[in-house]
């Protein structure tokens, strides 16, 4: 068992605290110790989220493809940015073939 250091007080509505009651009366656990377990768990996925990213499987086979395939010439790139920007209607630039400048 672990050693309490820390407390904790809230201020919640009253129907709030009786649903909390509840809920912990059905856990067969004290109020304190369900809401310790569900913060604990929210604080889990919440930590996890910010953590990872979750992308899709033909996502992530495009990213591998991508990171497996040798980079394109230069000016390539410059004119798919460029024909992106059109597209958006976004400004281009005609000088030395920036987009967005």
């Amino acid at each position: 068992m672990s050693i309490k250091s820390q407390k904790i007080e809230v201020q919640i509505p009253q129907d709030r605290a009786e649903r909390l009651i509840y809920a912990a009366a059905l856990a067969g656990v004290s109020l304190s110790t369900f809401m310790v377990d569900a913060a604990a768990v929210a604080a889990e996925r919440v930590i996890g989220e910010a953590h990872h990213t979750l992308v899709s499987d033909e996502n992530f086979r495009s990213l591998l493809g991508g990171l497996d395939a040798p980079t394109p010439p230069f000016a390539a790139l410059q004119r798919a940015a460029k024909s992106v920007a059109v597209a958006q209607g976004l400004p281009v630039s005609e000088k030395r073939n920036d987009v967005g400048n």
